[in-house]
């Protein structure tokens, strides 16, 4: 058979215009996205979707040697590399091209390069596929070194020297495949709801509010909140599997509640609803629970919208306060998950008009006096509450009483019912905000002078 030996010349235009072709690299599954969670420095991604597929880049003639470097930017190689974990295939057929593989350098375990000599025993044309074991095989994945997830790159090179694939000069060919995409797969998440407590049950009991988020069901069940505590759809662990919440916490990841005043298990319930459409019908008991302080143990447990079911028995009057809710994580190992995750879950407030007296004076004076005064605007009597407001908090209902219509009413301190240490007041009105107005007044009774507060109204 009679061969033909090109030119130099000609053979360099042909290997400089071969080197100008762009070829793909990539990985089996570029768009696969890692638990960023989990895909931190030392961590080992072994799912065989990092195995790379390119081109070659170059035909080779028979007994033709090429160097073949393939590099790992921002990681490792997890195991050694073996020279069979490279293949170089026929593009017609995918067959395996009779080529001889053995490593010229690099590819042990921690390294991050590997060359492989390839030696063809046979012509074949430009064209031939590339495939690289990355993730699966004798290299058992990569072992991530930086933190920077988009600087994460196989970078391929082809070269016509074992010195210069050693030294990354003059490359016939050179591709890149970013791999280890990485998002956040932990989600947490929380629909505040409000709700109301009804004054003419004397804030004993829930009134429907009809209004965005309102958690009201029945005058005496409510939603506080609605929680989400589970793993993002999509997001994939270090094996190519679907993340789940065990790979990123323990058994002693728990949910914590915190109010004013929640009451005790004698005279309300407390529980999660974690169905898909809570009904708060039934649900889950807490572990633990004070006035103050409600702990479920969650662990691995996924909350899907969980509601936080508030069942009260009618008999005790409640407080305006809000609902916080924190997550306590137990992390599993490997895991880099926050120590915990909290926020606003509900608002318990009180519908009707208030008023609030910020401070009561204590004046010793004989000649100054000090009182408020309250009119009713409504047509019809309105009935009234105090609570006095001191450092351990509200003394609910001190007194109770009427406001005739379209009249002032003074009260002095002795009239509130607010004894010492108490040093503040809310007026709670059974009628629309904006029906009552108040000010607070000091009197000089020497000279006639006089001094006003307006009293300020929240709900």
């Amino acid at each position: 058979m009679l061969r033909f030996r090109a030119p130099h010349c000609l053979l360099g235009m042909a290997l400089g215009l071969a080197s100008l072709s762009v070829h793909a690299l990539t990985v089996v599954s570029p768009s696969r996205v890692y638990a960023e969670e989990l895909a931190q420095p030392g961590a080992a991604i072994t799912d065989d979707g990092l195995n790379v597929v390119g081109s070659l880049g170059f035909g080779m003639t028979e007994f033709q040697t090429r160097f073949l470097r393939f590099d790992v930017l921002e990681g490792q190689f997890n195991g050694a590399v073996q020279a069979n974990n490279l293949r170089l295939l026929n593009p017609a057929t995918n067959g395996v091209l009779n080529v001889l593989i053995t490593i010229e350098a690099g590819g042990t375990a921690g390294s991050s390069s590997v060359t492989f000599r390839a030696l063809s025993l046979a012509e074949f044309p430009q064209g031939a596929r590339i495939e690289f074991d990355l993730g699966s095989g004798g290299s058992n994945g990569v072992r991530v070194t930086g933190t920077t997830a988009a600087a994460r790159q196989i970078r391929y090179t082809l070269f016509d020297s074992a010195a210069n694939a050693s030294a990354l000069t003059l490359p016939l060919e050179t591709q890149f495949a970013p791999f280890g995409r990485t998002a956040p797969a932990l989600r947490f998440a929380l629909a505040t709801q409000l709700t109301t407590l009804n004054i003419k049950d004397t804030f004993r009991r829930f009134a429907p509010n009809f209004e965005a988020n309102d958690g009201f069901l029945t005058n005496q069940l409510t939603q506080l909140g609605l929680l989400r505590f589970d793993v993002t759809p999509g997001i994939s662990n270090l094996n190519g599997g679907d993340v789940a919440l065990g790979n990123l916490v323990g058994a002693g990841t728990r949910l914590k509640i915190n109010a004013t005043d929640l009451g005790s298990a004698a005279d309300s319930q407390i529980f999660l609803d974690n169905d898909l459409n809570p009904d708060c019908a039934a649900g889950i008991n807490p572990a633990s629970r004070s006035s103050t302080e409600i702990i479920f143990n969650t662990g691995t447990t996924a909350l899907d919208g969980a509601a936080l079911c508030y069942r009260v028995n009618g008999l005790v009057r409640r407080v305006r306060q809000d609902v916080a809710a924190t997550v306590e994580l137990a992390p599993v190992a490997g895991s880099s998950v926050p120590a915990s995750l909290n926020g606003l879950l509900g608002l318990i407030r009180r519908n009707g008009a208030e008023l609030k007296i910020p401070y009561l004076f204590f004046n010793n004076k004989s000649n100054i006096q000090n009182f408020v005064q309250v009119i009713n605007l409504d047509t019809v009597p309105v009935p009234y509450f105090i609570d006095c407001i001191g450092p351990g908090g509200l003394a609910l209902e001190v007194k109770t009483g009427t406001l005739p219509v379209q009249q002032a009413v003074s009260f002095t301190r002795a009239d509130l019912g607010c004894v010492a240490p108490a040093d503040g007041a809310y007026l709670l009105f059974d009628t629309f905000p904006g029906r009552v107005s108040g000010v607070q007044v000091r009197l000089n009774t020497t000279t006639g002078e006089a001094g006003f507060d307006q009293l300020v109204g929240s709900r």
